[in-house]
């Protein structure tokens, strides 16, 4: 199997690196293909260089050729089309302003109708925008830095989805309740969409528990993390004041994650950073941007990672790192649909510290918790997924 792989993507040497986490998704999902699949990667330029670039890794050749402008429609077609003799199938990730501002989705899918003329069944995987309709309105819109209507804002994502699944082969989300919404509330035809999770990584570098502790000055303390760019929907306010309720030295949260830097300079987000950092106490420790190779550090630190996000309209790439560290976690409400332990998810301040209390004391919850996260990584492994992909690949030509 040839692919072509249209996607931002890290830099060499890099997996965690970026804007968003579908580049260390992208690079995650390439990397682990089986070794006779060759793969091109058609990716942004991270340099802002007027030449395109060429990276070789295995059986992956990344051609850097593209910049986040009105002019990467043009961009891409040229270069899928120049390597067209070197492609059976064309992988295509989508998310919210990966590939420039809101006219992004307009010439996306003007490099949809580009890309059918070269006759190459082409897949889609929408990472984000998975809305219900009736929960689309100015308060949500708000909390996504999003300054559109609720209306027009929920008619340009209908015609988003018809349009993406009428131009492609099929589309791929990372869950079945995305599926469903798709199906339900935007008239996708479901025969369009096929569900393959949020790959995990089978065996992130890690650094002893103790030693992690030890090097970031906090031994003997109970580490909480979130990780992740600061954002209004991902709670992070509210993660605080629970936070705060502990009432104790022994508890400290670390703010794993700056300012988003689609965001930054924006006078309203900044004035919501802002407040956050001011209402924090000392108990709180905020890193700003994390390196991919501090990662590991912060991961193996940590007895328990929250994620209380006020939305969920897409995979969570920290969930999936929790996993891949073997980490126990508590998640807001906004999971109910995804996560299979209802006793890790939190409605508010009271049910947040309970939970966290039972955790690091080493409950009996700990230990279901430990169960499920073992479970889910043995099933959402990149190399199972890659083998889902390339079934769905396969299904497209008929293949048995």
């Amino acid at each position: 199997m040839k692919i072509g792989m249209i996607s931002i993507y890290p830099p060499p040497d890099y997996t965690h690196h970026g804007t968003s986490g579908v580049a260390s998704y992208t690079k995650n999902l390439v990397t682990n293909f089986p070794k006779d699949c060759k793969v091109i990667v058609f990716a942004n330029k991270f340099d802002n260089s007027k030449d395109d670039k060429i990276y070789i890794e295995d059986n992956v050749k990344v051609i850097y050729c593209w910049n986040k402008n009105f002019l990467f429609p043009f961009k891409i077609f040229l270069n899928v089309l120049k390597n067209r003799r070197e492609i059976d199938i064309v992988h295509i990730q989508h998310e919210f302003f990966i590939y420039g501002g809101k006219s992004s989705y307009i010439l996306f899918i003007f490099m949809l109708l580009l890309l059918k003329t070269l006759n190459k069944p082409f897949v889609v995987t929408l990472h984000h925008g998975f809305l219900k309709p009736s929960n689309i309105n100015r308060r949500t819109l708000k909390e996504l830095n999003i300054n559109i209507r609720p209306t027009l804002f929920r008619f340009g994502l209908k015609m988003f989805f018809k349009a993406v699944s009428h131009l492609s082969s099929l589309i791929i989300v990372h869950e079945s309740l995305f599926r469903d919404i798709l199906i339900n509330h935007y008239g996708v035809n479901n025969r369009k969409i096929g569900v393959i999770p949020h790959g995990i990584e089978n065996s992130p570098k890690k650094i002893d528990h103790k030693e992690a502790k030890k090097l970031l000055n906090l031994e003997g303390k109970k580490i909480i993390l979130y990780f992740g760019y600061i954002s209004k929907f991902k709670g992070v306010d509210v993660l605080i004041d629970c936070f705060s309720n502990l009432k104790d030295d022994e508890h400290v949260l670390i703010i794993a994650g700056g300012k988003h830097p689609r965001l930054e300079g924006d006078p309203e987000y900044e004035k919501f950073v802002k407040n956050i950092k001011e209402n924090s106490f000392k108990n709180v420790i905020f890193t700003g941007f994390i390196s991919d190779c501090d990662i590991p550090l912060y991961f193996s630190a940590a007895d328990l990672v929250t994620l209380p996000y006020k939305l969920i309209f897409a995979s969570s790439g920290p969930l999936s790192l929790a996993i891949a560290y073997e980490k126990p976690f508590l998640v807001s409400k906004a999971f109910k649909e995804i996560i299979g332990v209802n006793e890790v998810i939190f409605e508010n301040s009271k049910e947040f510290i309970e939970r966290v209390n039972m955790i690091l004391n080493n409950g009996p919850l700990k230990y279901k918790l430990l169960k499920y996260i073992k479970m889910l990584k043995n099933q959402r492994r990149w190399s199972r997924i890659c083998i889902n992909h390339l079934k769905l690949y396969k299904n497209i030509f008929g293949d048995d």
